[in-house]
């Protein structure tokens, strides 16, 4: 069981327990185009201060583009992926999060309730 606590009212959240079984899996949306959204995190079987993995994706320089934690994404010289994503290393985190407007946020926090 997730539950969190904001002050947004344009926050949008979805848990599931993640392929693992061993976390679970929030995805965040923040759908306010001017204010950030504070979040506080609380998830069955993990402790508030628990590490967490974050995967923010954030709008890029223009409408064509996206961030993924702070790094823009590119795709290849031939304007393709070639099948592949880059590397897509998380940002680790623990206790209370900031999403920037418009930001959306998957983040996976180790918990036993979905065991």
């Amino acid at each position: 069981m997730a539950s969190l606590s904001t002050s947004s009212p344009k926050l949008a959240a979805y848990a599931h327990c993640a392929r693992d079984n061993k976390s679970t899996t929030l995805l965040l949306l923040n759908m306010d185009e001017t204010k950030a959204a504070s979040i506080v995190l609380q998830v069955s079987g993990a402790t508030a201060s628990a590490p967490h993995e974050i995967y923010r994706l954030s709008p890029g320089a223009d409408l064509h583009s996206i961030k993924l934690n702070g790094k823009e994404l590119a795709l290849g010289t031939k304007g393709d992926l070639r099948g592949r994503l880059p590397p897509l290393p998380p940002v680790s985190g623990s206790g209370a999060l900031l999403l920037a407007p418009l930001d959306v946020a998957f983040v996976v926090v180790p918990t036993s309730a979905c065991g």
